[in-house]
């Protein structure tokens, strides 16, 4: 005869099959609160709808990602609400057509990826569109400033269109970074694939990572600053923009980022044609430079002067807007929470930023002074 204990678990004891059914019941309870939740969520919170891969040829290596002329996107975001991507006729989101540059006209080509593309902001909030009537206030002149940035326009992607730029006539080329553009300064085309080969703890992380509920909390924790660092910098994987000293992966992204600025700088110097660089900080560093203080395994600061350096090396122009951005009460407030690229006051902030500085020192700031000089 069996012992009862064995089957019955005896006084106060827990049956054998107990042992089966009572975690099967947590995970079967789990898994009801992660649907609910997933529902609940989806109604208050609702999914992105429209995609912005129409709008790109985003697999040929000869030219890296570029615009698909006359194409119009519509993306409908939570943090953004419906913005319209509209390309003219050679695939750029200028907001107008390039035409001949007219006479006495001061033209500005702006160039790099998707913060300076503008996404998640309508084209009318952008920076770009911003920056002529603040330099034309401030300068007296006629200034154009047309827009060449894509997403995915990586640095060595510019240096195989450099000739697009330069066909489009600019007095001045410039060119805004973010750290992505270091990460990823190599890429030509955008990676399709699955990670069939993961693990399945990875495949679960990423199921979950990209669920409803999982991108509400983010965006509920992203609200606070200090929670911003603290998710970022704890257990989140390396931060290699962020790094006190680099790591060597990220000398290696500097190595690439080097080389393809490298030909791009040289282009513009046998062009004739003055290249003006800058770099926008991450929301991360943003949130560092603006509070005044940060972990000591990390310097913000670091990546701005790493490419000031490498611009400097090879006879170019650096602008440096990391001080306005430190001198900007919670900067981070200027970014969106999820989509981590410049909402649109952070768009009116870039502008005064690159303004000031592109008049402080630039070519355009010595014409500036000639005019204002023979005015008087």
């Amino acid at each position: 005869m069996a012992d009862p204990a064995s089957t019955n678990g005896g006084a106060g004891g827990v049956a054998r099959r107990d042992w089966i059914l009572m975690p099967l019941i947590g995970l079967l309870t789990v898994a009801a609160m992660g649907v609910a939740s997933e529902q609940i969520v989806a109604r208050i919170f609702p999914e992105e709808k429209g995609s912005l891969a129409p709008c790109l040829i985003s697999n040929d290596p000869t030219t890296g990602v570029r615009g698909v002329p006359n194409s119009v996107c519509v993306v409908d975001q939570y943090e953004s609400g419906r913005i319209e991507y509209r390309q003219n006729s050679r695939g750029h989101r200028a907001g107008y057509e390039l035409e001949p540059k007219p006479a006495g006209t001061y033209r500005i080509v702006l160039t790099g990826t998707s913060a300076v593309y503008g996404d998640y902001v309508r084209q009318q909030d952008t920076f770009a569109s911003l920056l002529p009537a603040v330099l034309e206030r401030r300068t007296g002149r006629r200034v154009e400033v047309y827009n060449e940035a894509i997403l995915g326009g990586t640095p060595r992607a510019i240096s195989k269109r450099f000739s697009d730029i330069a066909a489009a006539q600019p007095d001045m080329i410039l060119w805004v970074l973010t750290p992505w553009d270091v990460n990823y300064a190599d890429m030509l085309v955008f990676a399709h694939h699955k990670p069939e080969q993961e693990s399945l703890p990875r495949r679960i992380y990423h199921r979950i990572h990209d669920s409803y509920t999982a991108n509400v909390l983010l965006f509920l924790f992203y609200r606070s600053p200090s929670s911003t660092l603290k998710k970022r910098l704890i257990g989140m994987g390396n931060v290699g923009d962020l790094d006190r000293v680099s790591s060597p992966a990220w000398n290696a992204h500097l190595h690439d980022f080097e080389s393809a600025y490298a030909s791009v700088q040289e282009q513009a110097r046998l062009a004739g044609l003055p290249l003006i660089v800058g770099l926008v900080p991450s929301r991360t560093a943003a949130t560092m430079i603006s509070l005044g203080e940060w972990p000591s395994a990390y310097d913000p600061y670091k990546i701005d002067r790493d490419l000031a350096q490498i611009v400097h090396r090879h006879g170019g122009q650096f602008i440096d807007l990391y001080p306005g951005f430190a001198a900007t009460p919670h900067a981070e407030m200027d970014y969106y929470e999820l989509a981590r690229h410049l909402n649109p006051e952070g768009h009116r902030l870039a502008t005064r930023l690159i303004a000031d500085k592109l008049l402080e020192d630039s070519p355009l700031a010595h014409l500036s002074n000639a005019t204002a000089q023979g005015g008087r």
